[in-house]
């Protein structure tokens, strides 16, 4: 989907303060970086000399003009990312206005909060639409990816849309929600795409309560020593909502779980 800004109010010269609008509305770190980069734009004699600062802590020759570069590629990269055109030649007469002072500014503050309203108005009907999306497509995913693992050799389905497969058998005790587990596991998504896991040879303890409720069905039935591969249906992970920067709303999930240890409630 590709979205402009011509459903938004016409407003007088919108154009020419697009960038501190639009910057405003995609988030405080995106305006920091762009009142960063204002700042190397007036200290532009200075572009080629080395900065080692606060901002560079690692000492690289990491020159001004680079950062005010780097600056302008992700500023740009926002905008595509949130799927809004943009003016660029309007971009920058607007930071070069801003430099100039408020006088040189085309619009004035009300029209400004008013510009910044309308498109956080439109970034938030976009993301919407787009979690939507993304949601029926998850679903659809998780569904054939079910559907093909169910036809794998030893694997189990529970009644509450659980998968399961031994790939390590053990004869241990089963934990109770009560419980700690000691384990070491994997989640991925359905296309392998890794999202969480423990680090090789250091397993975690986990109160079994507080995992979501897909693991925690799955555990309870699964004997100490054991390794298993399981298979969570959305409904049972975390649904609608997902995990913001990791796990999509609707994602099935993917976990090999090794249990190692049961620790009982002191």
């Amino acid at each position: 989907m590709n979205s402009t800004l011509q459903t938004l109010p016409p407003l007088r010269s919108w154009r020419a303060a697009l960038l501190a609008v639009s910057l405003s509305a995609l988030g405080g770190a995106a305006l920091a970086q762009a009142e960063a980069a204002v700042g190397s734009a007036a200290a532009a004699s200075a572009a080629a000399a080395p900065t080692r600062s606060a901002a560079n802590p690692s000492g690289l020759n990491i020159t001004r003009e680079q950062i005010s570069y780097a600056t302008g590629v992700s500023t740009v990269r926002n905008f595509a990312k949130n799927k809004i055109e943009i003016d660029i030649d309007a971009v920058v007469r607007g930071m070069r206005d801003a430099l100039a002072g408020p006088k040189a500014l085309t619009m004035n503050d009300k029209e400004i909060r008013a510009a910044m309203n309308a498109l956080q108005v439109e970034l938030r009907r976009m993301d919407k639409q787009n979690r939507r999306e993304a949601a029926d497509t998850n679903i659809k995913r998780g569904s054939a990816l079910q559907a093909e693992f169910k036809q794998q050799a030893g694997v189990v389905a529970l009644s509450n849309g659980i998968l399961y497969r031994e790939l390590k058998a053990g004869n241990g005790a089963k934990p109770g929600d009560m419980d700690q587990v000691v384990v070491n596991y994997r989640g991925t998504l359905v296309d392998g795409t890794e999202f969480d896991a423990t680090e090789p040879d250091r397993p975690v303890t986990l109160r079994l309560v507080n995992g979501i409720m897909g693991w925690r069905e799955a555990l309870k039935r699964m004997p100490m020593g054991a390794k298993w591969e399981i298979v969570i249906p959305y409904q049972l992970a975390y649904g609608e909502r997902g995990v913001p920067g990791s796990i999509g709303p609707n994602e099935t999930l993917v976990f090999e779980v090794e249990l190692l240890d049961i620790k009982k409630p002191s």
